[in-house]
């Protein structure tokens, strides 16, 4: 029996814009997805700095997940300890999906490359299968490298080891060169974010004066 495939896409989601759309409804399309679960992390090890309350990051995840039936939000780093560790979120997701699913965790290239610096990395790659999301501006030679770094060959369009490590995808172009940060610095200069956010989430952020100087 074929199994399902379910995508995890985690991050900070302050605020989530039009890049992470375009990048999960890439996701579903290339590795055949049967769902994509945005998964905002509570509270970032590897970021500091005020966070918009993740009750903010969660509401403008659902309105966005109104785009597609594949797309669903998970609020499960919430109950869990803080800070919020990759390794850890994917061992509650794994016991929540058991049975005849494969799970699929996407990232960014850039947060990829800092991979050997999370907790238990090597863990996360022996537990779910990794889709990296190629970014503007890092030539794929520093990819490469990275991936032969850490015990991985190209192989039939998939970078695979020789151990116990599960295969890990690379897509085939990047998402809209956007990020949090300039939308919150667009909002916070009274520019337009059209080109950046859905509608809704946009509309969300104006009812709730979020990211306001």
């Amino acid at each position: 029996m074929k199994s399902s495939r379910i995508g995890v896409f985690g991050g900070t989601f302050d605020p989530v814009h039009q890049g992470h759309l375009q990048l999960a409804q890439q996701a579903i399309s290339e590795i055949n997805l049967c769902q994509l679960v945005f998964v905002p992390a509570a509270q970032p090890p590897h970021k500091s700095g005020n966070i918009t309350p993740i009750k903010h990051r969660i509401a403008m995840l659902e309105l966005l997940c109104q785009e597609s039936e594949n797309l669903v939000c998970s609020g499960i780093e919430k109950i869990l300890p803080k800070p919020s560790y990759t390794v850890d979120t994917l061992r509650e997701l794994v016991k929540l999906y058991p049975g005849n699913i494969d799970l699929y965790f996407i990232i960014g290239v850039d947060a990829f490359l800092d991979l050997m610096t999370w907790k238990s990395y090597l863990t996360i790659l022996s537990m779910v299968q990794i889709v990296v999301s190629p970014r503007i501006g890092y030539a794929d030679h520093f990819l490469h490298s990275f991936l032969n770094k850490i015990g991985y060959n190209l192989k039939d369009d998939r970078w695979q080891a020789e151990d116990h490590k599960k295969d890990i995808i690379v897509l085939s172009k990047p998402p809209q060169a956007v990020c949090s940060s300039s939308v919150r610095k667009v909002i916070e200069n009274g520019g337009t974010t059209a080109t950046m956010l859905h509608p809704a989430v946009a509309d969300y952020i104006h009812e709730n004066s979020l990211y306001k100087l």
